[in-house]
């Protein structure tokens, strides 16, 4: 940690890669402090996830039921990721999470997001998306 700009530099022990969000440690042993700050990406048509706009998405019903499409579970870079899914609004409008390309989501091929502020957590095992 430089002290001087607050930001984390590669030290070979403690890296973060800012494309995946990841923080690794080769060894570690002592407090992390600060925060830890995620892009929150609003959606409010059809639209295929990408974990390059970040992994919390809140999903606007209030002008139509539309769809979101998850990443292929075994894309590169998938596996491990955790998405988090948020509808906004009192809407009666419907969310439909879908399947990518590749894999299930619990063993099915979608998910409805129905009531109003409805949320849903999803991680890829590199094969299939499993909801927490």
């Amino acid at each position: 940690h430089d002290a001087s700009n607050g930001l984390l530099e590669d030290d070979g022990a403690l890296t973060y890669n800012p494309s995946t969000g990841k923080l690794t440690a080769a060894t570690f042993a002592g407090n992390l402090e600060g925060s830890i700050s995620e892009s929150v990406h609003n959606v409010t048509a059809n639209y295929t996830l990408d974990k390059a706009d970040g992994t919390v998405f809140t999903l606007n019903a209030s002008g139509g039921s539309f769809t979101v499409t998850l990443p292929a579970a075994n894309a590169a870079g998938y596996s491990g990721v955790m998405l988090r899914l948020k509808k906004q609004g009192h809407a009666s409008n419907t969310v439909t999470i879908s399947k990518g390309a590749s894999g299930l989501i619990d063993g099915g091929d979608a998910l409805i997001l129905e009531s109003p502020y409805a949320a849903v957590m999803v991680v890829s095992d590199g094969s299939n998306w499993h909801v927490l």
